[in-house]
């Protein structure tokens, strides 16, 4: 008798309560596995919105989370992952379960490897950033543009490490990006590795909260996260990041005051 083959790679998906139904998944396959972390402070009735095409399959499971945070959300899914791979998820991303597979190849290829942050396309098939031509080496530079649906980690390898999101950052936070980044970053602070490259996993519209540039908040956002990656190093890294993106953060004065992390 033929053993089942057991899946090998979670998709995370972090949604609301009224944006559960959106989550659409590539078909089933013996390889994949569906977890769907709802966030849900309201306590309203969620399930019965679910369209068939979720209720119908036998490879998701659904959490719910009373409380804000996509961080805590994505901790949640890591939490209760059960394969050796974890691809991170929100509902307006489609997925290219090719890629996917390729993604996982390279990462098998490289056990000291703990996570490869891959590709991804817009909805009009664009890459939505560059990436490297080839899989290099994950670094504090190259990781600055992470978004979590391009990061499929290694399971074991960042819970042995105990890297997890911090939850003071990301969508539903007053810090309201940058908790890709500082996985990464925290990730090869503790000694770990990574992989970056071309693989192209997913596809996401283009709006993203980390393309909204020059308010305030979005200045002082980011400049947060600097403190948190970089410690006392902070603003002279920052000098160097406003000197090269002091259109985005407002001219001039906008770069300085980005320093100075006001």
């Amino acid at each position: 008798m033929t053993e089942p083959v057991a899946a090998r790679v979670t998709l995370g998906y972090s949604t609301t309560a009224d944006r559960v139904r959106n989550v659409a998944p590539p078909p089933e396959d013996p390889l994949l596995a569906v977890i769907v972390s709802v966030q849900n402070p309201s306590e309203t009735d969620w399930r019965s919105t679910l369209p068939e095409s979720l209720t119908a399959r036998g490879d998701v499971t659904f959490f719910e989370q009373v409380a804000w945070g996509v961080a805590k959300s994505r901790n949640l899914v890591l939490d209760a992952a059960e394969t050796e791979y974890l691809l991170f998820a929100d509902d307006d991303v489609e997925f290219d379960w090719p890629g996917i597979l390729e993604g996982l190849a390279l990462l098998d290829a490289d056990p000291g490897a703990g996570m490869l942050l891959a590709a991804a396309r817009d909805e009009h098939g664009r890459l939505r950033k560059d990436y490297p031509a080839s899989v290099v080496p994950l670094t504090l530079r190259n990781s600055g543009k992470a978004a979590t649906y391009e990061m499929l980690v290694r399971v074991p390898d960042v819970r042995a490490r105990g890297i997890r999101f911090d939850e003071r950052f990301g969508a539903g936070a007053e810090n309201y990006l940058g908790d890709e980044y500082i996985f990464c970053a925290d990730l090869l602070k503790a000694g770990g590795r990574g992989l970056h490259g071309p693989v192209v996993v997913a596809m996401h519209p283009d709006d993203s909260s980390g393309s909204r540039w020059g308010t305030d908040a979005d200045r002082r956002a980011r400049a947060v996260i600097f403190d948190r990656v970089f410690g006392w190093k902070a603003p002279a890294v920052r000098l160097a990041f406003g000197l090269r993106r002091r259109a985005e953060l407002g001219g001039v004065g906008g770069a300085l005051r980005f320093t100075l992390g006001r």
